[in-house]
């Protein structure tokens, strides 16, 4: 599929780095960097392409970040990717990156012997979603919890969050506490802005789902916004 991301000016030498792809993922241009990045030329970033492990099925959360000849980051995107089945995808899905719309087909009139019904053709039932096992929650959470560590906060969110709708207590305490003031605070992340909601959400959703320590983020939360 191809990866849809564009540079938009000029950034002789600089390079993008694509983050949070799954084991077994691949571009059509540059190079892996890690286990779960790549690195290609911005020059080749319209034209790449990317390929799921085999029999792959359901969503990818990446980041993009563009880095200049002096290494800095100039700027970061988030991609989501969905692969909803290993067979053809529909015309819809195919021509999703097109920048011009298809003319739709031109149907043969409707004899008298045709009944009304037949000029519609059926629509298809939505492909059912991919549920993560165990193996792969504990893949993400480990992932998830290496980017807290290592500042990347934004791909640690994105990674969080598949398992976090998997319905991981964990994940979901994680996920929220990358958006925790006290907790950015501790972990002497400055540059990111926190969100006290949306800690607040996730730390809702794990305490349902069981977290014994999501009461007591909830209760430091509540008493600092007070």
């Amino acid at each position: 599929m191809p990866l849809g991301v564009a540079l938009r000016g000029r950034a002789e030498g600089a390079v993008v780095i694509i983050k949070g792809l799954v084991p077994g993922m691949d571009l059509s241009a540059g190079n892996a960097v890690g286990t779960d990045a790549w690195q290609l030329p911005a020059t080749d970033l319209g034209d790449a392409w990317i390929a799921p492990p085999e029999g792959f099925v359901g969503s990818t959360h990446l980041v993009a970040e563009l880095r200049l000849s002096d290494e800095k980051m100039a700027d970061q995107q988030m991609i989501q990717i969905d692969w909803a089945s290993a067979i053809a995808p529909p015309a819809e899905t195919r021509n999703k990156f097109k920048e011009v719309t298809a003319e739709p087909p031109i149907l043969p009139p409707r004899t008298d012997r045709e009944p009304e019904e037949a000029s519609v053709p059926p629509i298809a039932p939505p492909p059912a979603q991919r549920i993560l096992d165990r193996e792969e929650i504990a893949v993400l959470l480990k992932r998830g919890k290496d980017l807290i560590a290592n500042g990347d906060l934004a791909a640690a969110r994105l990674v969080l969050q598949r398992a976090a709708n998997a319905n991981d207590a964990e994940a979901a305490l994680a996920l929220g506490a990358t958006y925790d003031p006290y907790v950015l605070r501790a972990l002497k992340v400055y540059g990111f802005k926190a969100d006290p909601v949306m800690a607040r959400v996730w730390y809702e959703k794990a305490r349902e789902l069981g977290s014994a320590a999501a009461p007591r983020r909830l209760e430091m939360l509540t008493s600092g916004m007070r």
